[in-house]
């Protein structure tokens, strides 16, 4: 037994091939895997560093001993492989290669990482290094070759066998791989997947199935295609149509040897010929033939195969479901007018295919969207089909029910022509086929025992179905075959028409004739759920032609006898008080012999009642309301009434009409979370006349903010037609949101109201609609109304309507007195490009390119006749022109206003004469679609411009300049003045103004500031009964109340139990984490404005609430004691238990709450302790700024306090504007002016190139451009606006300055100029030698110092003799490559460095004082002057205090990655701008500063 207890060490085939018999008597040394399966220690028998280890052979069971430390070492390659499982899951199996860094907008870059060195790992592995590189080659040849647009790069796998870091490790455990990465970058979306993964697939890459995977990642486009007859114009609706991609050589399944010659070879296409006779067979086919056939190969069964069959079958149903799920084809319908509308389809070969039809022919055609792309082509085209030519004849024969086959079928045409014989397909059937030309024949048929019976048929195109029953004969009657040889002597010989094929649907008719069904049909009230009595139900057998018809009982049951089952048909419910339901049987749908067809109808409302039925799929609700115009909410009242069904989920809203109500209703619902649509089913809009039935909108991305709203719709008075929206919004939206919105037929381009009641738009398909403002529908509409783009809209009076269209046609049209319907009366083209148009002295004035044009407008009963008058030269450009009084105009030119006064008389033409002038000096901005406008307060006033929302105004009596206005950066498109208010709409941003007494007023009397939710198309708009009305960019109609009602606050639709662990805040705020994690693993802390962290409660401020045992903990925060910039920060231990309890964080605020997600690269760590910081509050804001950083440091000093990023590329200049203000700007052609209390851009100034440098004088701004652009840009009336602009340079401006009445600038054409600072005129040029000036300061009154990137510094002095001023070079000194110049005092010169050094140099005597070394590792970009020290900033994204006076760094930081390009100081708060364009704050740094003894060593 001793022996038996050792290691066995005989040899496997010895121990295989032992007897039975041998080892039997060892039965009873049983194994028991679940205790002998880890090794243990027995206390006392072995030693203490040892334990044993059980193993099981046929010798029985045994043990051995084992090291603890040789376990210890499996412990560390565990941690290490769970290391690397960790680094491999970190971005889902995706590497990030260098080339993704570099993603521009619309590249698409493709990796293909294939295993290599395969020699060096061959004792493991049997791979073939050469058909991987092959494999590798050939697919980027193949994606090339269908994509042109993609960069495919082959990324071998190399490492350092030598290397056991935990990176090599991660590459090594890639052996083996073929790895196929797409990532692109489509309108600022970046996506990134893994398109093949041999790792995970375990089998070598099918090209198809990756070339049909890539353009889901290319641009998306929307491409219209349109179906015509050829030859004619008629239009085809519900063709269906094949959309597919086009793979001229794809096979989606493929055998292992298949794939292995593909990787060999490039890929075999199909032959041409072969594909297209099988497209076009027209013979009629059996149904095996048509049964669809599997194109799967499956491998034969070998007794060599290394695979079990069960692993093979598994591998096969998992090949089958991934292939199942890939659908490379869509199937749609033309609509009505025959088109067919893709949207969002990537670019690609698209294969377009119509089946052939009773219609027409069958077509196939390819649409290449690269090149249509590529040459800015229009994304539509226009497919021709062939009208169907030839006929199908399928006849049916029976006798007594039963089929009859092999008869002889005999078609003989009447008019003359060669018989035919029709064949049986398939073989006893009874069925028989031939495809002929249409025209009449005579059907004979002809079988012993049967008599011949005989039939006229006239065929018409596509397939002609007919059914024809044999009677049987007596004994010596009916048909004798020798007699009728005999008769014809020679046999009927089967037609060439036999030979003419027909498309694979024209198949025969399916099997009839089979059994009588009986259907039991019961039908149900939805709502009520009780049955219905009298319903009438007709079905149809569109087989086989029948028809059935029924009435439900007093159960709502009908019993329903079917001759035969019905493959295809429909099913019709119709009841005097219910809606009609058609039901289409189809392969989706049957009706069921065994069970009962139940079907719920819905009962129509009376009449004045309109019915919101909401389908819900279990018994959940939500919270409906109705908005009134006046703001207030209501859900039931006399005329509204909600109910619900706790049965079954079903809720109604009932709208009964009232003449007491006028008023536009909303209809909306309050989501706290998106999971509540999840329960909807679908939406009813029941009216008494229709059912309209909508799905649930398209459920969004959820953001971090809730709640969410569910616009459902509106409904007006007299309350008949409810306008669905049916669309998610969120809470800013739901403030701002138009109280009507109308779906148009079109895009309405320009508006005017005319009296009383009418709305008159013209669209941009050139038509014209006249809108009943009554009901906000449309009356009438013209086609082809005008040839251009409308200019303006004359409304003449309550009858007449003149049109100014682009190409200067004027289109008069006039209302019937009899139908109220509008027709064009008379058209004038005056044959020049026009631009405005307005009515005097019953006279039209017109505003051409070059003149102003007279026209004369003579009305009668009948006819309108227009006449050129006279034509006065316009000097300049004519940018817009208004109607002042009944004889006098306002024309706004380029340069100034002129006040017209227009004449007529009997002996002298139309005609107008100047009286009055204002001439537009600098400060006024005048761009086409200028704005004029008329404001009458306390006087009137001209109200012009509107560029960049700029608005100048002017006192129309006295010509005198007043103030000027500016409420949005886009242009004002229209300004409207009722009795009560005054609104101003720039793009979709209106305002909305009380009506003040005097101008000044208009600024302290906004009552309103929104963005229309909608997006408006050029934001022109009318008003009518305190209604403002307006058109969106898609071509809806958008009604928003002018009442002045504060909107209810969000919270009032939020119940207590809404709100997270109901925590319903009020003058606080509180962080919650849902979750059973242990203190010391995880807990909260608030950090103030001082950098102060506070951990436990502080009466008034901060209170930490701890219910973790029930699996939650908060903390309360106090917002009205912050004063600063707070920060919220958790303390993390152990975070892979963090992570595995899968906590739900919520910040909650008053009006909702926000969900906050754990960092995405966490990494999980047992003793590593984070700290997170989670995000900033800031002052009077309701929402938190999240962060989501984590460091193994603290929080304070490690992050900035805020982030945020509104431009585009890298900030060249940041700057302090003022006590509260800052200006930043970059390569994205802003200037962007912030304010430092708020830390949100007050106004956004527009440059035409990037933005080199910013130079601040007499408080206005100056700013040079990249191509040599100088701006001076002026704060009057508390509106930025552009005061002087002109170009002297060539290249771009680096420096700025200004000495003694000149501004000097420095550019890298090589040249300084000084320029008049009032004018802007140039007055000397000076040339430079070897380099340009990168930045110029100026240290005295005429005298200024240049910097030179090759190392000089010069001064310069400016000197005027006589009438010239020149530039006199004082003294020149070398120094380091200048990056930029900051003046100190006492006349010291910091020279910031490119190259790590600065130099500090007295720019009166030319003395080099000191330099600054060890603080940068790269370019000084940007320096402020301190009272004690230089802050600096560089390249490398340290910050730097220096000690001037010594020459040495007193503290160095390193705050970002990204360089630091220009900082600030400014209310105890460091602002960097940084070359990713983010703006940060940090809040630690001035108290470093301060809290710096005065005698400071080197670090």
């Amino acid at each position: 037994m001793d022996k038996l207890s050792q290691p066995s060490k005989r040899s496997n085939r010895y121990e295989q091939n032992r007897s039975l018999n041998t080892i039997s008597r060892m039965y009873d040394n049983h194994f028991d895997r679940d205790l002998h399966e880890k090794p243990w220690i027995s206390l006392g028998i072995f030693k203490t560093d040892k334990m044993i280890k059980y193993e099981h052979s046929d010798a029985g069971l045994s043990f051995h001993n084992i090291k603890i430390k040789k376990l210890r070492t499996f412990q560390e390659l565990w941690e290490k492989n769970q290391e690397i499982y960790n680094k491999s899951s970190e971005h889902q199996g995706f590497r990030q290669f260098r080339e993704f860094q570099d993603l521009q907008e619309e590249d698409i870059i493709i990796t293909i990482e294939y295993c290599t060195n395969c020699e060096e790992h061959k004792g493991s592995t049997k791979h073939v290094e050469e058909k991987y590189l092959q494999t590798a080659i050939n697919l980027k040849n193949e994606i090339l070759a269908r994509f042109p647009i993609c960069k495919v790069i082959l990324k071998p796998l190399i490492y350092d066998h030598l290397d056991h870091s935990i990176d090599t490790m991660f590459i090594q455990r890639r052996l083996g791989c073929f790895e196929v990465q797409c990532m692109s970058k489509q309108r600022g979306i970046v996506r990134s997947q893994v398109v093949y993964s041999k790792l995970n697939q375990k089998e070598w890459p099918e090209f198809p199935r990756i070339i049909n995977r890539l353009p889901f990642f290319f641009k998306k486009v929307t491409f219209n295609l349109e179906f015509k007859f050829n030859g004619s114009d008629q239009i085809l609706s519900n063709v269906e149509v094949k959309i597919q991609p086009y793979r001229p050589n794809q096979q989606l399944r493929t055998t292992s040897r298949q794939r292995n010659e593909v990787h060999s070879q490039s890929m075999r296409t199909f032959d041409k010929d072969f594909v297209k006779e099988q497209q076009q067979t027209l013979r009629p086919q059996s149904t095996n033939q048509l049964r669809p056939q599997s194109t799967t190969q499956t491998r034969p069964k070998s007794a060599y195969s290394t695979l079990s069959a069960q692993s093979q079958k598994s591998m096969k149903s998992k090949q089958l479901t991934s292939e199942q799920q890939e659908e490379y084809y869509r199937v749609e319908k033309t609509n009505k007018d025959g088109k067919i509308v893709l949207k969002d389809v990537p670019l690609d070969i698209y294969e377009i295919i119509i089946e052939e039809t009773n219609d027409f022919m069958s077509e196939n055609q390819k649409i290449n969207l690269f090149d249509i792309v590529d040459k800015n082509q229009p994304l539509e085209k226009i497919v021709y089909l062939r009208k169907q030519t030839h006929s199908c004849i399928c006849v049916q024969i029976f006798c007594e029910f039963t089929p009859i086959s092999e008869c002889k079928v005999e078609l003989i045409p009447i008019k003359g022509g060669k018989e035919a014989i029709l064949k049986e397909t398939p073989i006893q059937s009874g069925k028989y086929e031939i495809v002929v030309e249409p025209g009449q024949f005579k059907v004979l048929i002809k079988k012993i025992g049967y008599h011949v019976q005989e039939q006229g048929i006239t065929t018409k195109s596509g397939v002609c179905n007919y059914q024809i029953e044999l009677k049987r004969a007596k004994q010596d009657e009916g048909y004798d075959p020798v007699a009728d040889a005999l008769e014809k002597k020679l046999s009927i010989k089967p037609s060439l028409d036999l030979y003419v094929k027909k498309p694979k649907f024209l198949s025969p008719p399916s099997d009839a004739f089979q059994k009588i069904d009986l259907i039991q049909f019961q039908f149900i009230d939805l709502v009520q759920k009780q049955p219905v009595q009298d319903v009438y139900i007709r079905v149809y057998d569109d087989q086989n032609n029948k028809l059935y018809s029924y009435r439900s009982n007093q159960d709502g049951l009908c019993k329903a006898f079917l001759q035969n089952k019905i493959a295809k048909g429909k099913i019709k419910i119709e009841h005097e008080y219910y809606y009609p339901k058609q039901i289409d049987i189809n392969e989706n749908y049957q009706l069921s012999t065994t069970q009962l067809n139940l079907n719920y109808i819905i009962r129509k409302p009376q009449n004045g009642q309109i019915v919101i039925l909401i389908e819900n799929r279990e018994p959940k609700f939500n919270d409906f309301y109705i908005l009134q115009e006046n703001r207030q909410i209501i859900q039931t009242n006399n005329h509204i009434k909600q109910s619900q069904n706790q049965a079954d989920g079903i809720q109604y809203i009932e709208f009964n009409y009232s003449s007491s109500m006028k008023d536009i209703l909303q209809l909306f619902a309050c989501l706290p979370s998106l999971k509540q649509l999840e329960t909807v089913k679908q939406l009813h809009v029941l009216t008494p006349y229709s059912d309209n039935t909508y799905k649930i909108p398209e459920i969004i991305n959820e953001n971090p903010h809730g709640p969410y709203f569910w616009m459902i719709g509106s409904l007006k008075e007299p309350y008949d037609q409810f306008d669905v929206v049916n669309e998610i919004i969120n809470t800013p939206s739901l403030k701002n949101y138009p109280n009507l919105v109308k779906t148009q037929n079109q895009i309405a381009t320009k508006c005017a109201f005319q009296s009383p009641v009418y709305l008159i738009a013209t669209n941009k398909n050139q038509s014209l609609s006249i809108i009943d403002l009554d009901t906000y529908s449309e009356k009438q509409n013209i086609p082809n109304a005008f040839t251009d783009q409308v200019q303006q809209i004359v409304v003449w009076d309550e009858d007449n309507v003149a049109i100014l269209d682009q190409t200067g046609q004027i289109s008069w049209f006039r209302r019937d007195e009899i139908n109220q319907k509008y027709q064009e009366s008379a058209k004038l083209l005056l044959g020049k490009p026009s631009l405005s148009m307005v009515k005097a002295n019953d006279s039209l004035v017109v505003g051409t390119s070059d003149s102003i044009a007279f026209v004369s407008v003579r009305i009668d009963l009948r006819n309108v006749t227009l006449t050129l008058d006279e034509q006065i030269e316009a000097t300049n450009k004519i940018f817009n022109m208004l109607t002042i009084s009944n004889d006098q105009i306002v024309v706004l030119f380029e340069n100034q206003l002129i006040v017209y006064k227009i004449e007529k008389s009997l002996d002298r033409p139309l005609n107008g004469t100047q009286i009055k002038q204002f001439p537009l000096q600098k400060g006024y901005q005048i761009r086409n679609n200028a704005i004029l406008q008329i404001v009458t307060l306390d006087q009137r006033y001209l109200i012009f411009g509107g560029f960049e929302g700029i608005l100048h105004t002017l006192n129309i009596d006295t010509l005198e300049r007043t103030n000027n206005y500016s409420y949005s950066e886009e242009q004002t498109n229209t300004i409207l003045q009722t009795d009560d208010v005054i609104i101003f709409t720039s793009g979709s941003n209106v305002s909305v103004f009380q009506a003040p007494e005097t101008l000044q007023e208009i600024k302290t009397h906004v009552i309103r500031n929104f963005e229309s939710p909608i997006p408006l198309y050029k934001g022109e708009c009318v008003t009518y009964e305190k209604r403002l009305i307006s058109f969106s960019a898609t071509g809806q109609l958008l009604v928003w109340s002018l009442q002045n009602k504060e909107f209810p606050a969000i919270s009032s639709f939020l119940n207590q139990t809404e709100f997270p662990r109901e925590l319903r805040p009020k003058n606080e705020s509180y962080i919650l984490i849902e979750g059973k994690i242990p203190k010391e693993n995880l807990y909260l802390y608030l950090i103030t404005e001082n950098g102060e962290i506070i951990k436990d409660t502080v009466e008034g401020l901060v209170k930490f609430v701890d219910n973790r045992a029930e699996g939650y903990f908060y903390m309360t925060i106090n917002n009205q004691k912050q004063q600063g910039l707070w920060r919220i920060g958790a303390h993390m231990l152990n975070t892979e238990l963090i992570k595995s309890s899968q906590p739900k964080i919520y910040y909650i605020y008053k009006n909702g709450y926000q969900i906050i997600q754990l960092p995405h690269q966490l990494p999980q760590s047992r003793k590593q302790i984070y700290n997170w910081f989670i995000g900033t509050m800031i002052p009077k804001q309701e929402q938190i700024k999240l962060v989501s950083l984590y460091t193994d440091q603290q929080i304070v000093g490690r992050f900035a306090t805020l982030e945020s990023t509104k431009h585009q590329g890298k900030i060249n200049q940041l700057q302090q504007l003022n006590q509260d203000q800052y200006i930043t700007a970059g390569e994205d052609k802003k200037v962007i002016i912030w304010d430092i209390n708020t830390f949100q851009p007050i106004k956004i100034l527009m440059h035409e190139a990037e933005i080199l440098t910013i130079f601040q004088f007499n408080g206005m701004i100056i700013t040079g451009s990249k191509e040599g652009h100088i701006v001076f840009w002026k704060l009057s009336d508390s509106i930025w606006s552009q005061e002087l602009k002109f170009k002297h340079h060539e290249k771009g401006v680096y420096g700025i300055c200004h000495v003694d009445g000149s501004l000097v600038t420095s550019s890298e054409d090589r040249k300084m100029h000084l320029v008049n600072i009032n004018t802007g005129a140039l007055e000397h040029i000076e040339s430079v030698d070897r380099t340009f000036v990168i930045s110029v300061v100026q240290f005295a009154k005429d005298s200024f110092a240049a910097g030179f990137p090759d190392g000089r510094v010069k001064t310069y002095k400016r000197e005027k003799t006589g009438p010239k001023i020149i530039l006199k070079t004082l003294r020149t000194v070398v120094t380091v490559k200048v990056q930029h110049l900051l003046l100190q005092p006492q006349f010291q010169l910091f020279v910031a460095g490119m190259e790590k050094i600065s130099d500090i140099i007295n720019v009166d005597t030319g003395n080099k004082l000191r330099q600054l070394k060890e603080g940068h590792q790269g370019a000084v970009l940007c320096s402020i002057q301190h009272p004690r020290f230089v802050l600096t900033g560089g390249s490398d994204g340290r910050f730097v205090i220096w000690n001037v006076e010594k020459g040495i760094s007193v503290k160095t930081q390193e705050l970002m990655k990204e360089e630091i390009r220009g900082m600030i100081l400014a209310n105890k708060l460091l602002i960097t701008a940084s070359s990713n364009g983010a703006i940060r704050i940090w809040q630690e740094i001035q108290p470093l500063i301060d809290n710096i003894p005065q005698e400071e060593e080197i670090e």
